[in-house]
């Protein structure tokens, strides 16, 4: 873009137009780009530390990682190769991949069952904390305020039941014609 100038109390300001003024010649807090309060990379960012060049760096340490253990794979089957045969290295190593393979199976597994149980504890104590304010609710109205509302609610939720249930019989029996039209075709 060009370049304008603009008058703000009599002074020529110049700058690009992403620049918010500075702020004795505006009552603008935050400029238009990265500083926002609104900015979500910057939000996220300021509260995590992730930005871009973590991940840049983090997978250039991933790859080299992998390629520093392919050499040392590499390495050890040479130095078995060389004090066996070349079979007996590589049963050796597939060997030891597998039970590497299967430990972490059985890890990934309990982690699982252990991330289950919690999951279940959780709810419980959710369900438990509901019990626990509905007795309270119960106990500040009163059970005599409290039976008639419940009285109501049967009620509507019978009536409700009733007459929503009265399609669901009708359209189970054509379904049911149209299953034995289809078998009868």
């Amino acid at each position: 873009g060009v370049t304008k100038a603009t008058a703000v109390r009599r002074k020529a300001v110049f700058g690009c137009p992403h620049r918010a003024l500075l702020k004795r010649e505006s009552s603008a807090r935050q400029g238009i780009t990265s500083d926002s309060s609104d900015s979500r990379t910057s939000r996220i960012g300021s509260k995590t530390g992730l930005g871009s060049s973590l991940f840049i760096w983090a997978l250039l340490a991933a790859t080299f990682a992998i390629l520093t253990a392919a050499f040392i794979l590499l390495v050890a089957f040479i130095w078995l190769a060389e004090r066996y045969d070349p079979l007996r290295a590589a049963a050796a190593l597939a060997g030891f991949f597998l039970l590497v393979t299967i430990i972490a199976l059985i890890c990934c597994l309990l982690s699982r069952r252990r991330t289950m149980e919690r999951a279940e504890l959780a709810l419980a104590a959710r369900r438990n904390a509901t019990l626990g304010r509905a007795i309270q609710v119960s106990r500040a109205v009163g059970w005599r305020k409290l039976l008639p509302l419940l009285a109501v609610g049967v009620l509507a939720a019978g009536t409700g039941m009733e007459w929503f249930g009265r399609d669901r019989p009708q359209v189970e029996s054509e379904q049911n014609g149209r299953r034995k039209l289809a078998r009868a075709a």
